[in-house]
């Protein structure tokens, strides 16, 4: 989106973190930041085709996408050596025109898993959070966290465990 960044994802999250202290001093905000394992590379093309159907598009737009996806070629050249073609089952095809639209629709419906913590969603960069004020909170939150997991394992896209990290604010 024009003038969106993951500098707005960023400012939004420290907006609520202080506007939360400032109302709730005794408390704390947890938050998980997440990186998702090589995302664009990994979208599964039959899970993401089963997501366009469901947000409703017609068959022939279905099969459109289906023909798009199908049968990809690709290689790596590296230092002027050039792998041999191979064919790509899964994945979104970064620079093309299509590519951002299948991603979105693919990652869309993570934000919905959440019941009982808050998120914010920038491409593949997520951010989970939840104001901390009881052992019931965290197990609220490490109940999100599950919800992830599972989201995760259904959609094939491991999470980088590496690269995910937790702040109590």
């Amino acid at each position: 989106m024009r003038g969106r960044s993951i500098q707005c994802n960023l400012v939004e999250l420290t907006q609520y973190i202080a506007e939360t202290l400032d109302k709730l001093p005794q408390t704390q905000v947890n938050v998980i930041h997440t990186d998702l394992q090589k995302t664009f590379d990994k979208v599964n093309h039959a899970l993401l085709i089963d997501k366009i159907r469901a947000f409703g598009f017609g068959d022939s737009l279905v099969a459109l996408c289906k023909s798009y996806m199908r049968n990809r070629k690709q290689y790596v050249v590296y230092k002027g050596f050039r792998s041999r073609i191979y064919y790509c089952p899964s994945g979104v095809i970064q620079g093309s025109n299509l590519g951002p639209f299948f991603f979105l629709v693919f990652i869309n419906d993570v934000s919905s898993a959440f019941r009982h913590s808050s998120c914010l969603l920038y491409a593949d960069d997520l951010k989970i959070y939840r104001v901390i004020k009881s052992d019931t909170d965290t197990a609220m939150l490490q109940s999100d966290l599950c919800v992830l997991t599972n989201w995760c394992n259904v959609n094939l896209l491991p999470l980088n465990a590496g690269k995910c990290k937790a702040n109590d604010l």
